[in-house]
């Protein structure tokens, strides 16, 4: 049997709390080479190997942490100490910092589409602010009173 274990915070209504998640598989083995093998029960994220020790974090934990971080300028080994005192979880200062690119990363695909959606937006109101207003090509506006803007009315 093998176990890993996953760091999470649940969000309740009246506050949040750590969360310890056990997820145990047996042990398989192949009975071609006889050679032992864990299910891929355990392959929860996609990321290269290089990130795979963070990942024992939930999405949760890693955003209350950067915002944290991000918002109120809370340094990686207070946030180690914060998350042990407010939460009982025991997360090493190294990993919670490697929360910083696996968001980053998580996040690029929103990132990239606010960034073209503000520029499109910005590349509207560009081009109407050099279109001639209709009034000025003999249209009269809808918003005007009757007989507003010609010459010799009252």
């Amino acid at each position: 049997m093998r176990t890993k274990l996953l760091f999470d915070l649940k969000v309740m209504r009246h506050g949040m709390k750590g969360q310890v998640i056990a997820y145990t598989g047996a042990q398989h083995q192949c009975l071609g080479c006889k050679r032992n093998f864990h299910p891929s029960l355990f392959d929860t994220n996609p990321l290269p190997p290089k990130h795979k020790k963070a990942d024992k974090c939930l999405h949760n934990l890693k955003s209350w942490a950067m915002y944290q971080h991000v918002v109120h300028r809370t340094s990686f080994e207070n946030l180690e100490e914060m998350i042990r005192e407010y939460f009982g979880l025991n997360i090493p200062f190294r990993d919670i910092h490697a929360f910083k690119s696996l968001l980053a990363e998580y996040y690029r695909p929103t990132y990239m589409r606010l960034i073209h959606n503000l520029h499109y937006r910005t590349l509207f109101k560009s081009q109407s602010r050099h279109r001639k207003p209709q009034e000025s090509q003999g249209l009269r506006s809808t918003n005007a009173p009757a007989g507003a803007g010609r010459a010799g009315t009252s």
